[in-house]
Order: structure tokens, then sequence, then C-alpha cells
């Protein structure tokens, strides 16, 4: 039996994928990695749909894997450790679903065990499960090696640059403004220019790359990791479970849970991991940054004020 910090068994074989396979193979294994607690639970045709993958690529997977089948793949995770470690956070009884459906029943017009008249108390309190969970994952992460990593790099780099290019442009520019305020040289990448030249240009000693990116992914977050990476930039990616390019070229990929039985991916939970990152950074920095903050304040006050 192997505990959860061996690097050994079916979860070195997913993280070796992850820099060796196909992009639908790396795709697979990222997903498999952070849902490692589902997969009892899971078919080839379930977790196809929720990658997007075909059933075939599924099981291709587990026979590249060394396994005969998903089936057997299943059976050779019972005997990992890592799966009780993670299964004893998602078993707590607060998390338990015909609580969440009791507690919610009267806001929904519901009668006994929650369940509406005519209706399905499953999918709100799903998503209200998922979100929770996404939250303590968020925590986990917190303590990860890779993040306390990420954090001291952006309390001590020479410049920090956040990139974000889709609907996550928002969460770059969040990133980005919270970080001013603690420490200087943080830059929101502008995205008109189109070449990139304050990163790839500029010495890139003390510099350091955060890309935001969820499926589907753009171009442009891949051009320019890669770019960023060859230049010798340190680049952190904040992604999804789903991303398989990311490992390959970034130092450290930070993944949250995106998945909450919505209509597309949410990317709140990644404001909350932002939220934990730049709290980190605070700590990093230390209490030196209070001369900054008091500077701030006092700047504000002068030009724009509080309303009291």
């Amino acid at each position: 039996m192997q505990s959860a910090g061996d690097d050994t068994g079916l979860h070195a074989r997913l993280r070796a994928i992850l820099v060796e396979g196909t992009p639908v193979e790396r795709a697979i294994s990222a997903y498999l990695l952070d849902h490692i607690v589902d997969l009892p639970f899971e078919t080839a045709a379930s977790l196809a749909a929720r990658i997007q993958v075909s059933e075939v690529s599924v099981g291709r997977l587990a026979r590249t894997l060394g396994y005969r089948n998903l089936k057997e793949m299943k059976e050779a995770l019972k005997a990992e450790a890592d799966l009780q470690a993670i299964a004893a956070v998602g078993d707590s009884p607060w998390l338990n679903g015909a609580a969440l459906a009791e507690r919610f029943a009267h806001r929904q017009g519901g009668g006994a065990g929650g369940v509406p008249a005519g209706g399905r108390a499953e999918a709100p309190n799903l998503a209200l499960e998922l979100e929770i969970r996404a939250v303590m994952r968020n925590h986990e992460l917190a303590a990860s090696p890779e993040f306390l990593r990420c954090a001291r790099r952006l309390a001590t780099a020479r410049q920090v640059h956040v990139a974000g290019f889709q609907t996550e442009r928002g969460l770059a520019q969040y990133m980005a403004h919270n970080l001013a305020y603690l420490r200087p040289g943080v830059q929101s990448v502008a995205l008109d220019s189109g070449h990139f030249a304050e990163i790839l240009l500029d010495d890139p000693a003390g510099a350091a790359l955060v890309i935001i990116e969820i499926r589907r992914y753009s171009r442009l977050a891949h051009a320019l990791a890669s770019k960023a990476r060859a230049a010798g930039i340190p680049v952190t990616v904040i992604t999804d479970p789903y991303c398989g390019w990311a490992p390959a070229i970034a130092d450290e990929v930070l993944r949250v849970d995106t998945d909450f039985n919505h209509f597309w991916d949410a990317s709140g939970q990644m404001a909350g991991l932002i939220n934990l990152l730049v709290n980190r950074v605070f700590e990093e920095i230390g209490p030196g940054i209070e001369t900054r903050l008091n500077a701030i304040s006092a700047s504000y006050g002068q030009f724009v004020g509080h309303h009291r």
C-alpha cells in the first residue's frame, strides 16, 4: 500500500503522460489527476463526456498505462492509499447530499426531503456541493510546494506580468491590480499590440509571467507561455482540470475546479485561488509592506478620498 507522498503507481504514470502523451492523453490525464477520487464511479462513457473526448481515447489511455481497460485501472486504484486520503476530505458529513436537500427545501418550495413538487433538488445542491469542494481544494493547493514557490517568485521578481485572453481577461486584471498594491513592477498584459514586446524583448532576468486560462484554450496562451519559457522567464499557468498542454511548458500549473453543474464552466473559484495567492505574496513580503500600503492610502486620500 502506497502512502499519499509516494510518486509511484497510477499517479506517477498519469503525471508522466502529462509530459510525454498526445494532446488527448494529456487532457484525460490532467482530469484524472484532479478527480482521482471520483474515478471508481466513472465509466468510459461518462469520462469521455466530461472531458469531451471519445470513449476509444479513454480506453486507449488505460492500455497505455498498462491496464487492459478502464475497469482494471479502477481496480488497481483501490490499492493506492492516495484515494483514501482524498476520500477522507470528500466524505465529510456536512457535504452530505441529503442534508443539503433538507437545508434548501424551504427555499425551493419543496416538501419532505427537499424535493420540489414535480421537480428535482439534485441539480442546485450538486452545484453547491461542487463549489464547496472547489474551495477546499483551493486551500489544499495553497499548501502545495508549487503554490508556495509561485508566491515567493511573485513577491521577489523584478517584473510580474499577468495575462488572460478570453473570459479570463478580467481575472488577470483583478490579479494584477491587487498585486500592484503590494509591490511595484506589476503589469496586466495588453492584448492589442499583438507582439508582447514588453515581455519577450525586455530583459528576462527577474521577470515572471502568470497566465490564466480556461477551456477552450486560446492559441495566444499556449504561444506566449512557450515563447516566455524559451526566453528564460518562469511561467505559472492557473487553469482548469482539463488543460493537458500546460505541464510541458510551465514551471507551475495551479488547477482550479470550474465545473459546477452550470451551463458552462465557471471561473469564480479562480478568483478565490487568486485571493489566496495574493495573500501569500503579502506574507512573503513581510512587515516592510506597511510603508507601501500607507503611502498608497495617503495618495488615494489626496486624489480621490472615501465617502463617509
